[in-house]
């Protein structure tokens, strides 16, 4: 299979690298191209909206919590930052999407005060975009990007929704994945799809 390139403009990049070049990719190239140049999918781009999941699909499945309540930025067993523990196939992905102005929205649940910090740092978003629920989104969401069954609701309505199933690990199966080819959610597998995960060493132990 070739090189996909995303072309904007004179300029031909790939903004994905740590992508592999799949039928994933692919579509997810061509939906952003549909609803960003001229034509009958285009969509304003105040109306580009795409919601992320927070752990499991921006970074490892791990609770939080305790731990940023002793340091909002830095992990306490391993001294590393939480921005170097996210996977870098979804950094980039949420870069591509905002250099394609969408407007990009962390769903985090009971936890997004407490990693507004260093999710906004991380991503480059405002704070504000750090939300616990899809009900303080503003708008309606045209993408979004889940990993687990509790993730479900966040699929309702969006034109494009991405499934990542974690098939690099020993991971619990989650009937979402079951459920994306009736309902034309396109599911990322992380073991065929990515070149690689987390930017360095594994989540730490504790």
């Amino acid at each position: 299979m070739g090189t996909f390139l995303f072309v904007t403009g004179a300029a031909s990049v790939d903004p994905l690298p740590s992508w592999r070049d799949t039928v994933a990719k692919q579509r997810i190239f061509d939906f952003v191209a549909n609803v960003t140049q001229p034509g009958p999918s285009y969509i304003a781009p105040q109306n580009r909206i795409v919601l992320f999941a927070d752990d499991g699909t921006l970074w490892p499945e791990m609770p939080l919590s305790a731990a940023l309540a002793e340091d909002p930025l830095r992990d306490p067993v391993s001294g590393r930052r939480y921005a170097d523990l996210v996977y870098t196939p979804m950094s980039e992905m949420v870069a591509f999407l905002r250099a394609s102005g969408f407007t990009v929205y962390i769903v985090a649940g009971g936890e997004a005060d407490a990693i507004r910090p260093w999710a906004s740092q991380t991503f480059d978003v405002s704070p504000h975009q750090v939300v616990r629920s899809r009900a303080a989104i503003p708008g309606e969401p045209i993408m979004a990007f889940v990993s687990s069954d509790a993730d479900l609701g966040l699929l309702a309505g969006p034109r494009l929704g991405v499934v990542v199933d974690h098939t690099d690990a020993a991971a619990q199966p989650v009937q979402i994945v079951d459920k994306a080819p009736s309902r034309g959610w396109l599911v990322v597998d992380v073991a065929r799809d990515w070149r690689r995960g987390l930017p360095a060493a594994p989540w730490p132990e504790h």
